[in-house]
């Protein structure tokens, strides 16, 4: 793979929604969240990971790298999409990452310690076409959250 093929999408985990992020030669080319309605099941386990599974293949994606929460064992919902994303990279070959948001902020060039708000405020500064919907609508800040920590996790692939 050379390095003009390189696409990466980001994923923020969720067990309602899940932020993502595309990054493809370079440039943030795609970015959202998808939600789920219901309580979990494993219908609603596919329908995320079938998702997930468009995303790669209409990006042709390369890379993935997930965030997941610091726990992510504890809960049962977010372990089994966790597992379904890696076992869908191990079927199409894809390289996959995970880290925790604590391990995210570590890796941040910042000489700064970060807390989760300015690391996702520094994203959001850095892409001026995604910020408005995080800095300027504080009653749905955790739902943009997960789009900024996305584009973080594809920040991280470069």
């Amino acid at each position: 793979m050379s390095n003009n093929s390189k696409a990466i999408l980001g994923i923020s985990l969720g067990g309602r929604y899940f932020g993502y992020a595309i990054m493809k030669l370079g440039d943030l080319v795609d970015w959202g969240n998808k939600t789920f309605q219901g309580a979990w099941s494993d219908s609603k386990l596919l329908a995320m990971i079938w998702t997930i599974e468009k995303i790669i293949d209409r990006y042709e994606i390369t890379q993935i790298n997930v965030k997941v929460p610091p726990f992510v064992d504890r809960y049962s919902s977010l372990k089994q999409l966790s597992d379904g994303i890696h076992e869908l990279a191990t079927d199409k070959d894809i390289i996959i990452k995970t880290c925790t948001l604590k391990e995210l902020k570590q890796n941040s060039k910042e000489k700064v310690k970060l807390t989760k708000r300015k690391l996702l405020t520094q994203i959001a500064m850095k892409y001026p076409y995604v910020r408005h919907e995080f800095l300027d609508d504080g009653s749905k800040q955790p739902y943009y959250a997960k789009t900024l920590e996305a584009i973080a996790m594809v920040e991280l692939g470069k």
